[in-house]
């Protein structure tokens, strides 16, 4: 109301002024000219509006002469630079980092591993990741405690997590607390209950304490969760033998094979079932073969990154003879180089990167870590067993046999030193004494297919045949696959005269492979020796 009041006594005005106008046009326009005169005053209204109009418009920041105050509803906001209001930002925790109480005890190349890890937590405590990071190098480095800190402060943020909840309860495992242990596994099978892992140990738990009945309903998780997984299959029978359900177990061990197991207790465990079946024969074999299997546990999502933490001298050893055992020597002496960086006087590691270099074809490099292990004295009888292989591999045949000779005085019961004395002896064209030395070898280590080759091919090179021809026999019954056994059980035969037993070897080698060209080789020989 109060802007109307303002407003009427202006618009009044304009009014007043309009009624005048309008009448003195009305009388003029009866006057000669008027109709020229109303034209002219019509002209100068319009000017006049678009005056108005044009001071109507003009911006405001021109000053205080401008006559009209424009309408802010209708006029833009001049553009200004306004003042950003504070936002308020949550503020950033960091997490105390754990570390060990005694850092420089660590084996050196842990201790190397772990401080850059720490340093890491450190630059980025506030980062729940990297407590899971460090955590996961303390438990792969056997730092128990550690871990343990280090896992529940994740679980302090990221509460019921499933994989910082079962390294925690694995850690618990590890420090001796049991039933701690077996009541975070059940709590947590609770909360995740297709984390298989969890099951399986559980599983183990009670079959330690007699439960069979729960440790079936563990192991019968695990496969109805991973059921292509092989560990589900070998706990479950473990259960059927001590429920004496021999059959079944051996079923569920071969479905473990089937899966592609190589652990030795599925052997193990496939032994019991076959003698509980009745089968001794089979029963042996299977016993051998798992003999002394440590327990497996499963494996899962975090198990590749904890072996990449692994740093122990033990470890980087096992990890090498791995590579080695799989014909990448070149891998083996990287992972063994800087392994000898922190432990340059550890003759274990010498002798393993010595063995790598031999099988990398660098024998020069061999000698000279394998001359600075004999310095040292540690392991004196591998340090001379591989003096002999390297040698041997140079071509100082009586260097290799003085080291060969030496190693079997200093472990007259190892096995190796009397095969790297036998091929010692075979290059230097005494087959007798090296044939010898692998019948000791066999008398120590048991059956090994590659030596026997070598001890019938070393009869057939001393025109033994007789001698050669029991133990290609021996090969082809261990080695029913092999054209090489049959083949050269069919030469020692044809060489001894014997015919028909010339003629078993060649059918059961062309069972095997009848077009290889070896057999049909051997089979025009047999032709022309025995028609």
């Amino acid at each position: 109301m109060g802007r109307s009041s303002r407003k009427n006594p202006s618009r009044s005005r304009k009014s007043g002024s309009k009624a005048s106008t309008q009448s003195a046009a009305a009388a003029d326009s009866d006057r000669p000219g008027g109709r020229t005169f109303i034209l002219l005053l019509a002209g100068v209204a319009v000017v006049l509006v678009l005056g108005a109009i044009g001071l109507w418009n003009r911006p405001s920041n021109e000053g205080p002469t401008a006559a009209i105050v424009p309408n802010k509803r209708d006029t833009p906001v001049p553009s200004r630079k306004l003042p950003v209001p504070a936002v308020d930002r949550p503020t950033v925790t960091p997490i105390a980092v754990t570390e060990p109480d005694d850092l420089e005890a660590l084996d050196p190349q842990i201790r190397a591993y772990v401080a850059a890890h720490i340093r890491a937590a450190k630059a980025n405590s506030a980062e729940v990741e990297s407590h899971v990071t460090l955590g996961q190098v303390y438990f792969a480095n056997g730092l128990w405690q550690e871990a343990d800190d280090c896992f529940e402060k994740v679980l302090a943020h990221r509460p019921g997590s499933v994989m910082p909840t079962y390294y925690s309860a694995v850690a618990t495992f590890k420090m001796g607390e049991m039933d701690e242990y077996k009541r975070m596994l059940q709590d947590l099978v609770q909360r995740a209950p297709t984390f298989a892992p969890a099951h399986f140990r559980l599983g183990i738990i009670y079959l330690e304490e007699g439960a069979t009945d729960k440790a079936g309903e563990a192991f019968q998780r695990v496969m109805d969760s991973m059921a292509q997984a092989p560990a589900g299959y070998i706990g479950m029978a473990d259960v059927k033998i001590r429920q004496r359900e021999y059959a079944e177990a051996e079923r569920l061990l071969k479905k473990a094979f089937e899966l592609g197991t190589q652990h030795r207790k599925a052997h193990y465990l496939l032994g019991l079932a076959y003698r509980g079946l009745g089968k001794p024969e089979e029963a042996k074999k299977e016993l051998a073969k798992g003999s002394g299997a440590p327990q497996q546990f499963m494996t899962d999502r975090w198990s590749a990154e904890l072996n990449k933490h692994r740093m122990g001298v033990a470890y980087q050893v096992r990890k090498a003879e791995r590579l080695l055992k799989s014909q990448e020597p070149d891998e083996a002496v990287e992972v063994l180089e800087v392994t000898l960086k922190f432990h340059p006087e550890n003759v274990e590691v010498l002798n393993n990167l010595s063995i790598a270099y031999m099988d990398s074809q660098r024998f020069e490099k061999a000698l000279a870590l394998l001359t600075q292990a004999e310095s040292i004295g540690d392991n004196a009888t591998a340090t001379s067993i591989n003096l002999a292989a390297c040698h041997l591999g140079l071509g100082s045949l009586p260097k290799a046999l003085q080291y060969s000779d030496r190693a079997i005085e200093l472990g007259p019961t190892v096995s190796q030193a009397y095969l790297t004395r036998a091929r010692v002896l075979i290059r230097m064209d005494r087959e007798e004494e090296g044939v010898a030395s692998l019948e000791d070898f066999l008398g120590l280590e048991g059956e090994n297919h590659t030596v026997r080759f070598d001890i019938a091919n070393a009869y057939m090179a001393l025109d033994r045949p007789e001698d050669a021809k029991l133990h290609y026999a021996t090969l082809a019954a261990h080695v029913p696959n092999s054209i090489q056994a049959h083949l050269r059980l069919c030469e020692a035969c044809i060489r001894t005269g014997d015919c028909e037993e010339a003629e078993v070897a060649l059918a059961n080698a062309q069972e095997v492979a009848p077009n290889h060209d070896l057999v049909i080789r051997m089979t025009d020989r047999l032709g022309q020796v025995c028609p």
